[in-house]
C-alpha cells in the first residue's frame, strides 16, 4: 500500500462533527460583500496561463469542506472529510472539474477579480512550466493526481490569541472540551498519518490558514513535538500574526528549526494606533521587537523566506508605503505583500466602509493618490489583487 492510500485511510477513515453555532458565528467562514461583487477587478486573458495549486494544495477545515486553494479565491469545495475518503475528495468530480478548468484556460470555478496571481498577472505561461509534475500534468491533459499534495494547510483550528474585525467577531480558542477534542482528532490522525516513521517524503505544510501557530494549542504541540531530523525534507511555514513568535517560542520549538520555510507575518498596519484597530488585541511593541528577531533568524538562514502582510481597508490605506519603509527597516524581508480586504461574514452593511476599493467609496481618489506612491514600486512590493487598482491610478495621472 502506498504512501496516499495509508494517509488517506488514516485521515479520512475518520468523522469530525462541525463546529458549534457560537464558533461559526464567531468565524461565519462565509463570503460576504467580496471583491467579485463589488468589482471586476481588472480582466485577464488567461488561456495560456496555468497554476498548479489543484494539483499541489489540501486544505481542510473544522466543518469538513476541503479546498484546493484558499476558498478566498477557489471557493469550491471538492469533498467533505466527514463524509468521504480522501482519495474520493483528492479526486472528485469537483477536483477534476475545478483541475480542468484551468487545463482548458477558462479558470471558471476561481474568483478571478480576487485571485492575487490573477490580478497581478503573475501566472505562468504554460509552456514555460518546467516542473517534471506537473509539465506532465498539462502535456497529458491530467485531471485525476496519484501524488499525494506538495502542500497540507492546516486550517482545522481556529484557535488565536487575536479578535482581527476582518477575521472574527469574537476571540476564539480551543484548549479543552468537545470543540478541541474535535480538533485535535484530526491533528492525531494527520500526525499518525505523515510522522509515523522516519522519512524523506518532500512536503510541505501551512501553520495556519485559520488562526496563529502560537495562538492555537494544538498548533503549538505539533510544532514543539514533531523532531524535525526524522524528516528532513518536510518543510512547515508559519503563517502568524507575529506577537507571540518570540525567542522563547522559538526556541521552544527548536526540533523544527532545520526544516523552517517560509514566515509570513500579518501586520495590517504601519502605526500603532491604526494597529489597535486591525489587529485587535495585539501588542505592536512586542511585534515589532519580534519581526526584528525574525530578520536576524532570516539573516543568518534559519527560515528560508521571510514576508511581512498587509491586509488593504479604509482604515490602512493610507499606510501603504509608511509600511513598506517600515517593512525594510525592521529586518532584511523578501516580500512586503499586500490584498485587499475580503468579508468573510464578519461584516454586515458597514463592508462598505472598509472596501476602499469600491469606485463609489468617498475615498476612491484618495485611495488611488495613495496607489502612485513611489514606495510601491520596490521589487519587494506584491501587490497581488491591488495591482490592477495601481494601473489604474498610474493611468489617470499619466504615468
Amino acid at each position: 500500500m502506498g504512501f496516499l492510500q495509508r494517509w488517506l485511510g488514516k485521515w479520512f477513515g475518520a468523522r469530525t462533527r462541525g463546529a458549534k453555532a457560537s464558533v461559526a458565528e464567531a468565524r461565519p467562514f462565509r463570503r460576504g460583500a467580496g471583491l467579485a461583487e463589488g468589482s471586476p477587478g481588472t480582466p485577464r486573458d488567461l488561456r495560456t496561463k496555468f497554476c498548479g495549486k489543484p494539483w499541489e494544495h489540501f486544505e481542510i477545515h473544522p466543518n469538513g469542506n476541503t479546498y484546493l486553494c484558499c476558498p478566498k479565491w477557489l471557493p469550491t469545495v471538492v469533498g467533505n472529510s466527514r463524509e468521504h475518503a480522501l482519495d474520493a475528495v483528492w479526486n472528485s468530480a469537483k477536483a477534476k472539474a475545478v483541475r480542468a478548468a484551468v487545463l482548458d484556460g477558462s479558470f471558471r470555478h476561481c474568483v478571478q477579480a480576487e485571485c492575487p496571481a490573477i490580478q497581478a498577472d503573475s501566472l505562468p505561461e504554460r509552456d514555460a512550466v518546467t516542473d517534471p509534475f506537473l509539465r506532465r500534468v498539462i502535456d497529458q491533459n491530467l485531471v485525476e493526481v496519484a501524488e499525494p499534495p506538495r502542500l497540507f494547510n492546516l486550517c482545522y483550528d481556529e484557535s488565536c490569541n487575536l479578535q482581527c474585525p476582518s477575521c472574527r467577531r469574537d476571540r476564539i480558542f480551543f484548549a479543552e472540551g468537545p470543540e478541541y477534542e474535535k480538533r485535535k482528532r484530526i491533528q492525531d490522525l494527520l500526525v499518525a498519518g505523515l510522522f509515523a516513521e522516519p522519512h524523506e517524503r518532500h512536503f510541505r505544510l501551512n501553520i495556519t490558514g485559520s488562526g496563529d501557530p502560537f495562538g492555537s494549542k494544538l498548533f503549538r504541540d505539533l510544532l514543539t513535538t514533531v523532531d524535525g531530523s526524522k524528516f528532513p525534507n518536510v518543510v512547515f511555514d508559519l503563517q502568524t500574526n507575529g506577537v507571540l513568535f518570540t525567542q522563547a517560542n522559538w526556541d521552544r520549538m527548536h526540533k523544527l528549526h532545520r526544516n523552517i520555510g517560509n514566515v509570513l507575518v500579518s501586520f495590517d498596519a504601519a502605526t500603532a494606533a491604526t494597529y489597535a484597530y486591525t489587529r485587535k488585541g495585539g501588542n505592536w511593541t512586542a511585534l515589532l521587537e519580534n519581526a526584528r528577531m525574525l530578520g536576524e533568524l532570516r539573516r543568518a538562514l534559519r527560515i528560508q523566506q521571510l514576508r511581512f502582510d498587509f491586509v488593504v481597508q479604509q482604515r490602512n490605506y493610507r499606510e501603504m508605503p509608511e509600511f513598506v519603509r517600515l517593512a525594510k527597516e525592521l529586518a532584511p524581508v523578501d516580500a512586503v505583500s499586500f490584498n485587499l480586504i475580503t468579508d468573510w461574514g464578519t461584516y454586515g452593511r458597514e463592508f462598505a466602509e472598509h472596501a476602499i476599493w469600491r469606485s463609489e467609496h468617498p475615498e476612491f481618489a484618495a485611495f488611488l493618490a495613495v496607489l502612485r506612491a513611489p514606495e510601491l514600486q520596490d521589487p519587494l512590493v506584491h501587490l497581488g489583487n491591488v495591482s490592477g487598482y495601481r494601473q489604474q491610478a498610474l493611468a489617470a495621472n499619466g504615468a
